[in-house]
């Protein structure tokens, strides 16, 4: 079975910190007992010097009997010490209380020996200028059972304390790893189709942070979702006005054409009938010639050159003087005259002729509309305004959307496609500008168009 994160790192740390605990304890354990056992060796040491010079005080010049008598005396002595001797003298052992079978350590020397389950140190001195060689035997059997008893407790308490590691440790993993756990949660949740749902902020550590992060992606995921729906959802609106907007010229064009084919007209009805299919066509052409520019410009293959914005200016307004005259409308310039942009000029023309078109359509008789210029540190901005009908909000929501026309039928009789302001925005973008609209109904419309004067001056170094 595959084990999780959690549990993984659980278990990991568990053992890690079990392993260097009980290699600890197991070390301090011997550790001390060998300190115990040097501890005890001094002492023995050294009682074993007191009693040898205090024996070879005691026998200084007497004869065997005497020295007898007193080394059964040491012994009687310190029998009730756990301490054991063994007396040779010129080589042949005359007294001995040492347990038989231990090891005897030559002159000097110090030894260690277990007999019937207990533990003894022996250590062998020499007296008397050789006469008396003297073996110094303890029973250390209470240091050996301290030590196991203090060696069964440790490794009871470091039982109860891995049991308490092993609980205290659950819990605080289980406590740091619930933000990842509802994080987790929050994933499960967006994979399943909830794209609102976010992960817990609280807090300053590093959890924090990526829970943080983690609602930043999420929040751009569906903001790119939310996007690609409406693109999606416009493209399908254009294809449906497209669909729909060439259905009508087709209409007209199979009707007037199956008119002349099969009437008995005259040839003004005739001439009449292929005005019709020629104006249809036309417009025809018109809706897919600006399709095709829009994909042209969105690839990003436009010239750019410096263009004098109060000429642009001039040329807009001798381009549409006749139309404006024949709707009582005067067209006025404004603005400075030495302001300039990085632009493709043909693209600006096209934006700027929709722009005025729209305004001389907009406005009644003696109307007026106001072309020009303004200049500030960021953005060099290009206005077109008008005194005319205006929009309401929800018209001037719509306004760049392809095919969105604020005057359905009147566009259909000038054979309008509602492509244009579509086409204008695609441009503005194409030059890193910001296409943007004003409006109240009844009494006119302003449209800018804000070209960054940072960007015409990094674009065309």
């Amino acid at each position: 079975m595959k084990m999780k994160f959690f549990e993984k790192t659980y278990l990991i740390t568990l053992i890690l910190f079990l392993l260097f605990l009980d290699v600890s304890v197991i070390f301090l354990c011997i550790f001390t007992f060998k300190s115990n056992i040097r501890a005890t060796e001094k002492i023995c040491a050294s009682e074993s010097f007191a009693i040898v010079e205090s024996y070879g005080n005691d026998t200084e010049n007497l004869n065997h009997e005497s020295a007898y008598i007193i080394q059964l005396s040491y012994c009687n002595f310190y029998d009730d010490r756990s301490i054991f001797l063994r007396f040779e003298e010129y080589g042949v052992e005359s007294f001995s209380t040492v347990p038989n079978g231990l090891i005897i350590p030559e002159e000097g020397h110090m030894a260690s020996d277990k007999q019937d389950g207990k533990y003894y140190i022996a250590v062998t001195e020499v007296t008397s200028d050789g006469r008396f060689n003297i073996t110094y035997v303890k029973d250390i059997t209470d240091t050996y059972k301290e030590f196991e008893a203090i060696a069964v407790w440790t490794i009871a308490a470091s039982a109860m304390v891995s049991v308490c590691l092993a609980v205290v440790l659950y819990i605080v993993l289980q406590k740091i790893y619930s933000p990842l756990t509802r994080l987790r949660s929050v994933t499960e949740q967006m994979s399943n189709g909830n794209l609102n749902a976010r992960a817990d902020e609280s807090g300053n550590d590093e959890l924090s942070c990526l829970a943080r992060d983690f609602n930043g992606m999420a929040f751009k995921v569906s903001e790119q979702i939310d996007e690609l729906k409406s693109v999606a959802e416009q493209k399908q609106r254009m294809l449906d006005d497209l669909a729909h907007e060439m259905r009508t010229p087709l209409t007209v064009i199979h009707g007037y054409a199956e008119y002349i084919e099969s009437a008995n007209i005259s040839q003004d009805e005739q001439l009449d009938a292929l005005k019709y299919i020629k104006n249809e066509a036309m417009r025809l052409k018109s809706v897919s010639e600006i399709l095709l520019d829009s994909a042209f410009i969105r690839e990003g293959k436009i010239i750019k050159e410096k263009v004098q914005v109060n000429e642009l200016l001039k040329a807009t307004k001798e381009r549409f003087k006749l139309r404006a005259k024949d709707k009582s409308v005067e067209i006025y310039i404004k603005g400075p005259s030495d302001e300039y942009i990085y632009c493709d000029l043909t693209l600006v023309e096209i934006v700027l002729s929709n722009l005025t078109e729209n305004a001389i359509n907009a406005c009644k008789n003696n109307g007026r509309v106001d072309i020009g210029c303004l200049s500030d540190s960021e953005y060099i901005t290009v206005y077109v305004k008008d005194n005319g009908i205006g929009m309401t909000p929800e018209q001037l929501k719509h306004i760049k959307e392809p095919f969105f026309r604020v005057d359905k039928s009147r566009s259909r009789q000038r054979g309008g496609t509602g492509l244009g302001l579509a086409l204008c925005e695609v441009i503005a973008i194409a030059h890193g500008a910001v296409l943007d609209f004003e409006s109240t109904n009844g009494k006119g419309t302003i449209a800018y168009i804000k070209f960054n004067k940072s960007y015409n001056s990094i674009t065309n170094q």
